[in-house]
This record gives structure tokens, sequence and C-alpha cells, in this order.
């Protein structure tokens, strides 16, 4: 059986690589596809490396794939959830809820990631790479239940229109995006 957590990556990527994949993230791809699919997307990678971390713990894949489920859960984080959270805080709530929403969203994130660091090497000791994988695996296909049923995509609508999402229950404003724009154009004289 495979070891990964304790010191067999000991020699992992630092801070600075995170913020650097993050920003190649955002200035990339996030503007051109949208945020939504980005984090469904960035989720599906997160569960296709958990889903190789339950193989090689099952003993069903050899232990060198489990260094790529690791990779591809990173790229996966960094590309979705570990980035994104920060632009739906922002563009996701109405102008009255906006610091609320941003703020329980970011507590939540924050907390999850405070409970994982605590609390994943004693459940992967007492219970195993394969049980621990399988309940992982099993949160991020919830997390991308979620964001394809409930998260709105954003991509070039102005604030004023992700507010009336909110207010229409759930349902865009008859506007367009390019209707708005062209309203805030300075008028030609």
């Amino acid at each position: 059986m495979p070891v990964w957590g304790g010191t067999a990556f000991a020699s992992r990527p630092t801070p600075a690589h995170h913020v650097a994949a993050r920003s190649t993230s955002c200035a990339m791809v996030i503007d051109r596809i949208g945020r939504r699919p980005a984090l469904l997307t960035g989720t599906a990678l997160m569960a296709a490396g958990h889903a190789l971390m339950v193989a090689v713990f099952a003993d069903t894949l050899p232990e060198a794939a489990g260094f790529a489920g690791l990779t591809v859960f990173t790229i996966g984080f960094n590309a979705g959830f570990g980035s994104l959270v920060w632009i739906f805080a922002a563009e996701g709530f109405p102008g009255h809820l906006r610091s609320v929403g941003a703020s329980a969203m970011l507590l939540t994130n924050l907390t999850t990631n405070l409970l994982i660091a605590q609390f994943f090497l004693g459940l992967l000791t007492a219970a195993g790479g394969t049980i621990t994988y399988l309940l992982m695996l099993a949160i991020t296909i919830a997390a991308w239940l979620f964001v394809f049923f409930l998260a709105p995509e954003t991509k070039n609508r102005p604030l004023e229109e992700v507010q009336g999402y909110w207010e229409n229950g759930r349902s865009w404003p008859a506007s367009t995006p390019l209707k708005i724009h062209l309203d805030r154009l300075p008028a030609k004289e």
C-alpha cells in the first residue's frame, strides 16, 4: 500500500506556485469560458484525482497513478474552487447581501480547508486510503452537483444584472448584457 500524506510528499509546491497557478487560471481561462464552466471543470478534475487515489489505495492501479491523482486534484482545485471562490464571492450576490454572502462563502471555504488540514491524516491512518478518498470523492461530487444546479454564470454580466437574477427568483432579467453595456457608453457629440 502506498504512503501518501506523511513524509512521502514533504517537498510540496510553495504558496508562490499556488498564486501563480491561480493567477494564470484567472487570466487565461475564466474570462474566456465563464466562471461556472471553469468551476465545473475544476471540480470534475478534483473528482478524477480522488478517483485515481481510490483506485491506487484499492490496489487497482500502480502507485505512480497516485502521484497523477494528486497532481490532477491540485490542478482542478487551483483552477476551480481555489481561485473562483473569490470571484463568485465578489460577483455572485446582490448588492445588499454582497458582504454577508461573500463572508459566509469564504468562511465556509476556509473552515472546510481547516477541517481537512486538521483531520485528513488521522482519517487516512484510521480508515485507510480507499475509504478516505471515497469520502473525499463523494464530497467533491456533491460540490459539483451543487454548482451544476445552483450556481449561476456571471460572465459578461454587470453586478446590477446579477442582483436582478436573485430578485427575479433565480431568473435572468429580460435585459441583455449587451444592452446594458451599450446604455453605459458615452453619448456621441
